[in-house]
């Protein structure tokens, strides 16, 4: 598959939070699809999705699967309890990535942890799914990658104001730039 120029710089990012601000069906997911899977390839990475529907939950699952096939061949774990399924891939290497649609009250990630939490499509999730989601954030911490439509929402509201110790890279379809936080006076 050909990427973009703005697929690739995502692919490549290693910012620990990145935002994507775009429209719908430019390839977004497809772009973090492909990072997915590059970084339980080649770095052991688990990753929680959250999508809006089960379908597109589903969706994201087939799409990293193609990638690690084609690119990554014999990565997939063969093991009977690690086959994968219409939610989750195992690899061989102990990465992994589970896809869950948030549903109306974010239920689908109670009990989860994972090196990377992949927002699809969050301005669409319902408030209660980002309380709901709250303590799997503040257990684990790393990165987070979350695809917005360029619509509002509280999420978005509270990624305007990031914390002293973070950087939030926040990519706009056409450029990119970063927020620096701004520092507390003692």
């Amino acid at each position: 598959m050909e990427y973009d120029d703005w697929q690739i710089e995502i692919i490549e990012d290693t910012s620990q939070y990145i935002l994507l601000c775009k429209g719908r069906q430019i390839g977004g997911t497809t772009a973090f699809a492909k990072k997915a899977a590059k970084w339980m390839a080649e770095k052991g990475k688990t990753i929680l999705v959250g999508s809006i529907t089960e379908e597109q939950a589903k969706l994201v699952i087939v799409m990293v699967k193609d990638i690690l096939t084609r690119d990554y061949k014999g990565s997939i774990s063969t093991v009977k309890k690690d086959k994968p399924t219409l939610d989750k891939i195992t690899l061989k290497n102990g990465g992994w990535i589970r896809s869950r649609a948030v549903g109306t009250m974010g239920d689908a990630f109670k009990g989860f942890t994972a090196d990377v939490n992949w927002f699809n499509e969050m301005s669409k999730w319902p408030e209660l799914a980002f309380i709901a989601i709250m303590p799997t954030l503040l257990t684990k911490g790393g990165e987070m990658w979350e695809i917005p439509h360029l619509s509002e929402n509280i999420f978005m509201e509270r990624q305007k104001r990031p914390s002293s110790s973070n950087v939030l890279r926040i990519w706009m379809i056409g450029g990119r730039f970063t927020i620096k936080p701004v520092q507390k006076s003692s």
